[in-house]
């Protein structure tokens, strides 16, 4: 190893003479680039050299690669030019010494040596990480910044061994086109206009053949094709676009993608005023979405149509169509055609619970402002409907219904509080959905619920109990855990503490109550104790003791609660819990040492 180094070392001598005879660097600045260089060398010899050798090693050749051209430009800077006399004499003398200057700074081995080190590490780091593809990258930019002529040699290794990555084809395509037009352009020919295509379906062939299934791809080299023309570009451009249509007729990204690109097609639109054009652009984007839900009738494929639909219609969504943004519009003019993409999804059984979701929300936004009473009472009943078919389970569903219903009652009452018979029915609302939704799924409800009946005490008790007998079927899950904490947080905030106790120890009555649940009233008891409530502390140690009783080995448990002896109790309650922690557990390292 050693003998590698030195002779590695001692291939540096040439570059470090020419460095020195230039009054780049002074002798102990070189002796300390050395003795650096010699460490990153050892690094790299020694039995598992790790990534980060490496590229320490190529930011400490690029630092002084940096600081030796930031001094020769200020060398170059600072020579004076010669002054021009009217004798001769000395007009000979200044072309001598301009010629001496020239001859001075002309290229020499330091200049490219730094540069060829960094090369040399880098394919040294490759052969050693040969998966890495964060490291081929480096490699290929540095390659492309310096314009070396090994770029076209890293980039054949990096698909050798990577022919599945999309980014490395995608990035040698657009290399590869980038490199050669430029070639072009500066030798004012047209050969890479006549065979530029050549190479680019000489790669387009070959990421198909290692990556058939990736739609991505494709559409780079598409967008390579569509951003400059070449001779035969649209034959290969066709061929493109009918091996998508081929390989990816059951995608309906694909189809999604297609319909998009019919709003980007120019022909014919020359000779149209600008309204007409964007309609006629967005007629063929409708012909593809109607012919996918033909060939591809799922949930996916309808939710795609609605999006796109919703983007051209709602300028304020974040996916709108900028196209649409400044035209002369009126949404009403597509309300028929919009609720037509919904009802087919429905009528053949692909309405998704969030598709079923923007279908209600949509007949809330659709129409005049005056008409708003007539949408609420189409989209109440239409929610009603789509929750008593197929999706009685749809969580969101029944929560997007419930705050319609909500909202209709205060809109008939014209107030915020509700009569005894509203109540009710809202009651009978949650009492249909709670019970048959899982609690994680119904979470958004049970919240929703709490809210709405937190003031009213009879039926806040039935949706207590009713939430008790959900928790007993989810059997001691972290899921149930947040419902149980928002009800013991609306008593604390509307009763007090002490019917927040009662409340909480009605739910750790339950069988197996979480360990969650467990945290959040240790924690409510915790805070009370720190600030001196001696009745926290009580029921903080009782907690304690109960979650440790059902859940003995977790660690995080027991640290928690010695912690808290430290911090607000004795010696002999932190000692205590110390000694218990270290039996239980069985481990003399469980918890930290315990305070003298």
């Amino acid at each position: 190893m050693a003998d590698t180094v030195q002779y590695r070392l001692e291939r540096m001598s040439d570059e470090l003479d020419d460095l020195e005879r230039r009054g780049l660097f002074t002798r102990a600045e070189l002796a300390e680039v050395v003795r650096r260089r010699r460490d990153f060398e050892f690094r790299l010899r020694r039995h598992s050299p790790r990534k980060a050798d490496f590229l320490d090693y190529i930011a400490y050749l690029l630092r002084v690669d940096a600081l030796r051209d930031l001094r020769k430009r200020a060398i170059i800077r600072a020579t004076p030019n010669p002054t021009h006399s009217d004798e001769d004499n000395d007009t000979n003398e200044d072309g001598k010494k301009r010629k001496k200057r020239k001859k001075k700074w002309a290229k020499s081995i330091s200049d490219f040596a730094g540069v060829l080190r960094v090369l040399d590490v880098y394919r040294m780091a490759t052969v050693r990480f040969k998966g890495d593809l964060d490291l081929w990258f480096r490699y290929l930019e540095f390659c492309r910044q310096k314009g070396h002529g090994r770029m076209k040699q890293v980039m054949a290794q990096a698909i050798r061994y990577h022919p599945k990555v999309p980014g490395l084809w995608m990035y040698a395509a657009a290399w590869e086109f980038d490199q050669n037009l430029n070639v072009a352009l500066e030798d004012k020919e047209d050969l890479f206009w006549q065979q530029g295509v050549l190479i680019i379906r000489t790669i387009y062939h070959g990421a198909m053949e290692a990556l058939p299934s990736s739609l991505t791809l494709r559409k780079k080299i598409l967008d390579i094709l569509n951003s400059v023309e070449l001779a035969h570009s649209e034959e290969l451009r066709l061929e493109v676009m009918d091996d998508l249509k081929k390989d990816f007729s059951h995608n309906e990204d694909y189809w999604d993608w297609l319909a998009r690109l019919q709003l980007s097609d120019s022909t014919n639109s020359s000779t149209l005023n600008k309204k007409e054009a964007v309609l006629n652009k967005l007629n063929k984007s409708i012909q593809v979405y109607d012919e996918a839900v033909r060939k591809l009738p799922t949930s996916k494929m309808y939710s795609l149509y609605a999006n796109f639909w919703l983007g051209v219609v709602f300028s304020d969504r974040e996916d709108s169509i900028s196209l649409f943004r400044d035209a002369d519009f009126d949404a009403s003019e597509f309300t028929s055609a919009i609720l037509q993409v919904f009802e087919n999804a429905e009528s053949c059984g692909c309405l998704s619970e969030d598709l079923a979701c923007q279908y209600v929300s949509l007949c809330l936004k659709l129409g005049r402002s005056e008409e708003a009473p007539e949408r609420l009472e189409e989209a109440k009943n239409l929610a009603e409907k789509l929750c008593s078919g197929p999706l009685s389970q749809a969580a969101n569903l029944w929560n997007l219904r419930a705050s319609i219903e909500i909202k209709s009652l205060a809109t008939a009452t014209g107030s915020a509080s509700f009569s005894e018979e509203n109540l009710s029915s809202l009651f009978d609302l949650f009492n249909i959905v709670l019970p048959k939704l899982s609690i994680t799924k119904a979470e958004g409800l049970w919240h929703t619920a709490m809210k709405l009946f937190s003031h009213e005490k009879i039926y806040f008790e039935k949706l207590v109990k009713c939430a008790m007998l959900s928790l007993s079927s989810a059997g001691g899950s972290d899921c149930g855990a947040s419902v149980s904490s928002a009800f013991i947080g609306w008593v604390l905030q509307k009763d007090g503490i002490k019917q927040a106790r009662k409340m909480y120890k009605r739910f750790l009555a339950l069988p197996r109550p979480s360990l969650k649940f467990f945290q959040f009233c240790i924690e409510l008891e915790a805070n009370l104790a720190s600030i001196g409530n001696n009745d926290g502390l009580v029921n903080a140690r009782k907690l304690y003791d109960s979650a440790i009783s059902l859940y003995p080995q977790e660690r995080e448990l027991w640290r928690k609660y010695y912690n808290m002896e430290l911090t607000v109790g004795t010696s002999e309650t932190s000692n205590a819990i110390y000694w218990r922690a270290r039996k239980v557990l069985n481990d003399s390292t469980a918890l930290d040492i315990p305070r003298s």
